[in-house]
């Protein structure tokens, strides 16, 4: 079904009971030893937030967010108090891509890299060789960056086949060394959503380390970009976070303890993978 960019009232997670979760199976042996499999790559976060007596205002939103989400039918974002933020988390630099995905690492013997698809508007900076990086754009709704451009992106005009095949982008403003992407070319489609390490550098030409003789003939189109991380550059991030779960029950039940008092059974809630 559908997944909805609200959050589960904050207020009333304070208090769930929450933790990574993992699905191993376990087939013991006519020896006794065991043959585990371990089903999954990363943990799953599940959370309680059956706890304490609340209010009819309490019940009154808790009861709304449940019709609206139709039981387990929707996802929608939770606040984790226990793990809510990243703090200088290392990215992969994209190494001339457009974009790069928001992830925590969880290191301890090993390790576990979460990928963040939901983090929370307004808080997120970036920090390229530990210096804050301007200008970039956040999609909220994915978790995913992209970075801003550094030069271009430039026109380009022609590609020959040969080895390395040479770019034309009049005065296109790049250096020796430089990490370009290029995407929208006609015909050598071959070259296009990939970066190139460029070389040969002149003022309206560059060459891209690759042999183009078998590619199919340039046609028209296409631009070059210089995005801002390049090789051996440095990337991290700073933020908060939440985590897209769904309710993992249909039904709703509450207790009337006293005149304007409050209970309910239990509520659970089970992280979504997306």
């Amino acid at each position: 079904m559908s997944f909805y960019e609200l959050q589960f009232p904050p207020d009333i997670s304070w208090g769930a009971i929450c933790g990574p979760s993992f699905k191993t199976d376990i087939a013991v042996l006519d020896s006794g030893y065991e043959a585990r499999n371990a089903s999954w790559a990363s943990a799953r976060q599940k959370y309680d937030v059956t706890h304490k007596i609340r209010t009819k205002a309490e019940m009154d939103i808790l009861d709304a967010f449940f019709r609206a989400m139709r039981g387990k039918a929707h996802g929608f974002r939770f606040k984790d108090w226990r793990d809510y933020q990243a703090v200088n988390e290392p990215l992969t630099a994209p190494n001339g891509n457009s974009t790069v995905q928001l992830v925590k690492t969880y290191t301890q013997s090993g390790s576990e890299v979460r990928t963040i698809t939901k983090p929370v508007s307004g808080t997120v900076t970036l920090r390229k060789n530990t210096v804050n990086l301007p200008g970039f754009t956040l999609d909220t709704a994915t978790g995913i960056v992209t970075l801003p451009i550094a030069t271009g992106p430039k026109t380009i005009t022609a590609i020959t086949k040969a080895n390395p095949g040479m770019v034309t982008a009049v005065a296109h403003g790049f250096s020796n060394g430089d990490r370009i992407w290029i995407a929208g070319v006609v015909g050598m489609t071959e070259v296009n959503n990939l970066a190139f390490t460029i070389a040969g550098v002149t003022a309206d030409t560059f060459t891209i380390g690759v042999n183009t003789t078998a590619y199919t003939t340039y046609g028209s189109a296409g631009a070059a970009t210089k995005y801002s991380l390049q090789t051996g550059d440095t990337l991290d991030w700073s933020g908060e976070f939440d985590v897209p779960v769904r309710f993992d029950m249909d039904e709703l039940q509450c207790s009337i303890d006293a005149p304007g008092v409050y209970s309910w059974n239990r509520i659970t809630l089970v992280e979504l993978r997306i």
